[in-house]
């Protein structure tokens, strides 16, 4: 197969998912207000980019709309969330997901997937109260 043909065979599965995933950010979004994370990631504070990461790490956000999600859901765009938390939620929630870690369980036993996770809420934590707290 060509370029043109992978790309093609890629975009018929990918915009579906992406399209029904907007939809569904729009409407969790339109429920539920930035305001209502404030109290949670709202700072800098190591806390914050801990829950971020925890939350990266739980959620399962399409590649393409972490940012989309990060901007509008958590109210980046807006304000509402840190610079810290948001950088940690997006270092964390590629890495991780709660379907990945299934996946991974399987494949590389229990110790190492829980050592996996830990590394990359930790690192991603540590990664975001660094930038947040930067001026």
């Amino acid at each position: 197969m060509n370029w043109g043909t992978e790309t093609w065979e890629l975009t018929k599965k990918i915009f579906p998912i992406l399209i029904i995933g907007t939809f569904i950010v729009g409407v969790i979004a339109y429920y539920l207000p930035p305001d209502t994370f404030r109290p949670f990631i709202g700072g800098n504070s190591i806390v914050s980019c801990f829950i971020a990461s925890v939350m990266g790490a739980l959620l399962y956000m399409p590649t393409l709309l972490e940012v989309p999600i990060v901007g509008t859901t958590f109210g980046y765009s807006a304000g509402v969330i840190g610079d810290g938390p948001a950088l940690s939620l997006l270092l964390a929630g590629p890495a991780v997901s709660l379907p990945s870690m299934l996946t991974l369980q399987r494949i590389m036993g229990t110790v190492k997937t829980v050592a996996f996770i830990i590394l990359v809420v930790v690192v991603s934590t540590l990664a975001g109260f660094i930038y947040g707290n930067m001026r």
